[in-house]
């Protein structure tokens, strides 16, 4: 009797999942799990110690290469038609379909539209308890070393920024001039980027906001 019930709560346990659906600037969290850094949007599904990755069949062979103890899966070893292969929900709800997952738990972040197809499709379909993966709050040491040089990447850049503004003048009209040219925000940005990339490294909305500018918040200048 104890080990059917313990073979039913298997089954029950087999028959859901969390799913995550994404790229690697929606859902942090994939890259996290799988150790691939989706370009264009995948899907990943954790059962227990499980993970499968859904990923374009242009992207299966750096997935293979990339994924940490993942089994990768495009929409075509899924078996879905090319009209279907166009849509994320057709991916989520193939992979459900073959691994006999009839409930799933998906971060807030999940596609609503997806969302909703899954669950006319009769998937049943909950709001997982935030943050998926707690143990991220605890850096590994090759993530540690990432957020050193991105630090110090960032400290070079608004220094070479701040010797751009110190080696320059003030014309008459009051303007910044650097070799007789007018010094714009877009000159600053673009120096600070520059130095970034010099350091393997990059950013989004880079804020150089001069005068009024200033005063707005998150103005990108």
């Amino acid at each position: 009797m104890k080990r059917a019930a313990e073979k039913r709560v298997v089954r029950g346990m087999r028959k859901s999942a969390l799913v995550l659906v994404g790229d690697a600037s929606s859902c942090v969290d994939i890259e996290y799990a799988s150790g691939f850094r989706p370009v264009d949007p995948v899907v990943l599904m954790v059962r227990g110690r499980e993970k499968i990755l859904v990923v374009p069949a242009m992207e299966a062979g750096r997935a293979l290469a990339e994924a940490r103890g993942c089994r990768v899966e495009t929409p075509a070893t899924l078996d879905l038609s090319s009209e279907k292969r166009r849509r994320l929900s057709e991916w989520v709800a193939a992979l459900l379909r073959k691994e006999g997952v009839s409930t799933i738990a998906v971060p807030t972040s999940f596609p609503h539209g997806v969302a909703v197809r899954l669950q006319q499709s009769g998937v049943r379909v909950s709001v997982a308890e935030m943050p998926l993966f707690p143990e991220r709050s605890v850096k590994r040491p090759g993530e540690v070393e990432n957020i050193r040089a991105a630090q110090q990447a960032a400290v070079i850049a608004m220094r070479a920024a701040m010797r751009r503004l110190a080696e320059s003048d003030i014309d008459g009209s009051g303007f910044l001039v650097w070799k007789k040219r007018r010094i714009t925000a877009e000159d600053l940005r673009r120096l600070i980027n520059t130095t970034l990339v010099e350091h393997d490294c990059f950013a989004r909305d880079i804020i150089v906001a001069p005068g009024l500018q200033a005063a707005d918040p998150h103005a990108k200048g």
